[in-house]
């Protein structure tokens, strides 16, 4: 699993050399949420970004709002995010997993 505080260096390196790439954006935030354990900071940085009506960002940006409101003991909130993306993107595994295990059932095989 590694160095938090390491990998938590390295992606503020990644941001400085390219902080216009939407990819390094995300991992920022992802970062701010798994390693510096600031989920506060991670949905401040997701309120930042711009909508976007993208599949893969939607998809990307819920789930991280999800996970740190989970991180910050709200797990209706959370709940509600992953219902609305399931809702926009119903035959998607990866919201349905991740809603799976939020409620304690087992994840979709393929």
């Amino acid at each position: 699993y590694g160095d938090a505080d390491e990998a938590a260096r390295l992606t503020t390196e990644l941001v400085r050399q390219d902080s216009t790439d939407p990819s390094v954006t995300y991992l920022a935030i992802q970062s701010t949420l798994e390693d510096r354990k600031d989920a506060a900071g991670a949905i401040a940085a997701l309120d930042r970004l711009p909508p976007s009506d993208d599949p893969r960002t939607v998809l990307r940006f819920g789930i991280l709002r999800s996970q740190a409101l989970r991180a910050m003991n709200l797990p209706d909130s959370a709940r509600a995010v992953l219902e609305a993306i399931k809702q926009r993107f119903p035959d998607n595994r990866m919201v349905a997993n991740v809603l799976a295990r939020m409620n304690g059932s087992a994840p979709q095989r393929r």
